[in-house]
């Protein structure tokens, strides 16, 4: 009996001081930006936070956490205080969280400055993460002033399928030399449509003022990184897919030796439909592309 009675008071004095927990950061976790010391508290009025023994202030509390209900009976239960992380110096930190004068949790972590200092300003730049949050999946992450940190603002549409329209080209001679789109040397415009298999294309070239009309279309197998071109049993490295569309492939004729040539496509949302004007091949005409090469 007194061991029944001595393990039902070591359990309910537990319950007693289990009454909260800090959420973040989490121990040994990697912290840098302006982020938040985060948790819950069943009782709490009062929530002072220490780093490295030093006071940095009073949480907020009081705000909703529907999740703590079955735990402490009500939902105002959540403390917060906004931080600075890149303003403590780089390496490993101690913070405590005090509720009501008691320490509710100790535990370590470590900061780096994100930006290189301890505010960065003016700077903007956009990068793109492969694989996340799924397999497949690319998300755009944007660099937040505010924040001071990096934020996931959007997904990457890595599906081919889709309307494009042509806005550059480059070809790039065995001879070194390299013709532009964006150059002058020549100019070309076009559509594409791409399913899950297929590739429908129209392109208009115009070189020395003279148009070449060149369509066709095309089997494919997705690598990734790379479509084979079933048709023609070539491979199209790929260099960015998603709202642009930019391919390299190598080409070769008789006439003009080994080339590569690069595609820039531009994603759009209507969709487009490709003539049947010549087929693809009439691209490899020497004479378009004579007059550079002599």
């Amino acid at each position: 009996m007194r061991l029944c009675a001595s393990l039902l008071l070591l359990a309910a004095s537990s319950s007693t001081f289990a009454t909260g927990s800090l959420e973040n950061p989490q121990p040994n976790a990697v912290e840098s930006g302006i982020g938040v010391i985060s948790g819950w508290d069943c009782s709490a009025q009062q929530v002072e936070v220490f780093i490295d023994g030093r006071s940095i202030g009073n949480a907020g509390t009081g705000t909703l956490r529907g999740d703590t209900t079955n735990i402490c009976g009500h939902a105002e239960t959540g403390f917060s205080l906004l931080l600075n992380y890149s303003g403590l110096t780089e390496g490993a930190h101690t913070i405590e969280v005090y509720t009501d004068g008691q320490l509710l949790t100790r535990r370590d972590f470590r900061s780096v400055k994100s930006g290189g200092s301890e505010y960065l300003a003016g700077k903007t730049k956009a990068v793109t993460v492969e694989n996340f949050p799924s397999a497949g999946t690319t998300s755009m992450l944007e660099w937040s002033q505010s924040k001071q940190s990096f934020v996931v603002t959007g997904k990457v549409d890595q599906n081919l399928a889709g309307a494009y329209t042509l806005a550059r080209m480059t070809i790039h001679l065995q001879n070194d030399l390299v013709l532009d789109s964006e150059g002058g040397e020549f100019s070309v415009s076009g559509t594409m449509n791409v399913t899950q298999s297929q590739v429908d294309y129209s392109l208009v070239m115009v070189v020395n003022g003279e148009s070449t009309p060149i369509a066709g279309s095309y089997s494919y197998r997705d690598y990734g990184y790379y479509l084979y071109d079933s048709n023609h049993r070539k491979n199209m490295a790929i260099v960015d897919r998603g709202s642009k569309f930019v391919a390299s492939s190598l080409n070769y004729t008789a006439d003009l030796g080994w080339f590569n040539t690069i595609e820039y496509w531009e994603k759009s949302n209507s969709v487009t439909s490709s003539g049947s004007v010549v087929t693809r091949s009439d691209f490899n005409k020497p004479e378009i592309f004579q007059e550079k090469t002599n």
